[in-house]
């Protein structure tokens, strides 16, 4: 019948709602189809039929293509409106969504997967997680999206979610991997700056890390403190430039600190086996002041004076430790053949007293002084009994009135022989010369 058609895809409804539009199928009002809107017709709705096709096989895959959908939709209610062309160029673009849709999304979803993984990983590291949730609904919402135009170009919300999705979990992974990498390089920083420490143990820790490797530290304290602001980059360059700081302060203070430390182990060593070197203290504490100062030469200088100290102590320890050993041995000698060197001993007492206080000259003076009293004991006691031999051999040839001095003349010799025996030298000569002068005074007196 003219004016009445049955397309491939048609259905009696459609047919009388055209009709009832006053429109024959191919467009023509009032009229029958004409050959060019029947083309468009079927061409419309196979296109709508093979977008329900893709959307049924995008929604078998688990997909869920809202924005095809929408499309399709709109291109029924353009076909419907016999907007043939445009109901075509619909579908075909609901199709063309539905392909990006099953083509995408697995990607999205993974590198979704991928970012939560490393929000995961994150949160266990105690790092800013706020934003991720945010940015996975951004790429669940752009994937959801029709079509969406980027820089001019317009693009599947599918397509350009995988690119959404894909420069997250890059950012993610950089991040993780700037967080180690600043950890690594704040770990190794802080190792190389505590071995340097550690190394020199002769010199206070403090004294090191506020002087001549405090730009080190400084460097690191910035490292950590981004460290835990969360930029990592500049902490990861903050710490290596600290590491670099290190090695360059060590190649620079190597000579000093090495001429330092020798000087305090010498005094170490002399205070280990018992000996003051107070001496030295002063160039020590001044080469001290000049390393925190980063005062290379003078430092220098000041460490190598402590270090010659510590050797002129030595040495003059050991001179007056050697006197002392004499004195000793001559005091022990003398003491065996009888005789009492009390003077010495307290000399030699005296010389002991000194060496602990570190007055090592005054120490050797009295230990060579104490031999000396020692050895002149024979000498002094054999001459002391041959003085209160012949006094007494004097004192016996008075006579007369004179006769009664010399009891008391012989009471002083006797308590002069009595010292000597005793070793003490000094109350005998006392005794000794007063007894003389009363000789000398009674021997005038006499007629």
């Amino acid at each position: 019948m003219r004016g009445e058609f049955r397309a491939s895809g048609a259905n009696d409804g459609d047919e009388l709602k055209y009709r009832e539009r006053g429109y024959g199928r191919g467009g023509n009002p009032g009229g029958g189809p004409t050959i060019f809107g029947k083309k468009r017709l079927e061409s419309a709705k196979s296109a709508l039929d093979k977008s329900r096709a893709k959307l049924d096989e995008v929604r078998e895959g688990g997909s869920e293509p809202m924005a095809a959908e929408a499309l399709l939709k709109r291109a029924q209610e353009l076909l419907e409106d016999r907007q043939f062309e445009e109901a075509e160029r619909q579908a075909k673009r609901a199709r063309e969504l539905a392909d990006a849709l099953e083509e995408h999304e697995p990607a999205v979803r993974k590198a979704i997967l991928e970012i939560e993984a490393r929000r995961d990983e994150m949160r266990a590291m105690g790092l800013d997680v706020s934003t991720a949730e945010g940015d996975i609904a951004h790429v669940r919402e752009v994937l959801s999206k029709g079509y969406v135009k980027v820089k001019g170009k317009v693009l599947p919300g599918p397509e350009y979610a995988v690119r959404v999705a894909t420069r997250i979990a890059a950012r993610y992974a950089g991040r993780l991997a700037a967080y180690a990498d600043a950890d690594k390089a704040i770990a190794a920083a802080n190792a190389a700056l505590n071995l340097e420490i550690s190394s020199h143990p002769h010199i206070d820790p403090m004294t090191l890390q506020r002087g001549i490797w405090r730009s080190a530290f400084d460097s690191l304290d910035k490292a950590q403190t981004a460290f835990s602001e969360g930029r990592y980059d500049e902490a990861r360059d903050l710490a290596d430039w600290a590491s670099a700081l290190s090695r360059e302060t060590r190649e620079r203070f190597e000579g000093v600190l090495a001429d330092y430390e020798v000087a305090e182990a010498s005094r170490e060593k002399l205070a280990a086996d018992g000996i003051l070197a107070n001496t030295m203290l002063p160039a020590l504490g001044r080469a001290r002041d000049l390393i925190q100062a980063g005062e290379l030469d003078k430092a220098r200088e000041r460490a190598r004076e402590a270090r010659q100290e510590a050797e002129r102590t030595r040495h003059v320890h050991g001179e007056a430790a050697q006197a002392i050993r004499q004195a000793e041995a001559t005091i022990t000698e003398v003491s065996q053949w009888g005789f009492k060197p009390l003077g010495a001993s307290g000399k030699l007492e005296e010389a002991a007293r000194l060496l602990q206080t570190g007055d090592f000259d005054g120490a050797k003076a009295a230990a060579e002084a104490a031999r000396q009293i020692a050895t002149s004991i024979r000498e002094t006691h054999r001459d002391t009994a041959e003085r209160i031999g012949a006094a007494r051999t004097e004192v016996q040839r008075l006579t007369g009135p004179a006769a009664g001095e010399g009891l008391r003349i012989e009471a002083l010799l006797l308590e002069a022989e009595r010292d000597l025996e005793d070793g003490n030298y000094k109350g005998c000569q006392q005794n000794l010369e007063l007894a003389v002068f009363m000789l000398d005074e009674a021997k005038r007196a006499a007629p």
